[in-house]
């Protein structure tokens, strides 16, 4: 089984310089998430990876309706 889903990862320390040194590290932010799992799956493609500066707000509502994965593992840990 598939599934398609937009990954909204939060990200600080960009430097935005260069479009270069923008694409290097949206291509590096990219690499670190394919080798992580979601919901218990693979990602397998991710097919593009940017930085906006959109607020989060604006961005989630590009979104709707949805629905939202959130890490609860400290839950766990108790």
């Amino acid at each position: 089984m598939h599934l398609t889903v937009s990954l909204i990862i939060e990200c600080n320390g960009v430097n935005r310089v260069t479009d270069e040194l923008e694409r290097a590290q949206s291509d590096f932010v990219k690499r670190l998430a394919e080798r992580n799992k979601l919901a218990g799956g693979s990602i397998t493609d991710i097919g593009s990876c940017y930085f906006t500066d959109e607020p989060h707000t604006k961005l989630l509502r590009r979104l709707l309706p949805g629905f939202i994965l959130i890490d609860r593992s400290h839950y766990l840990e108790q």
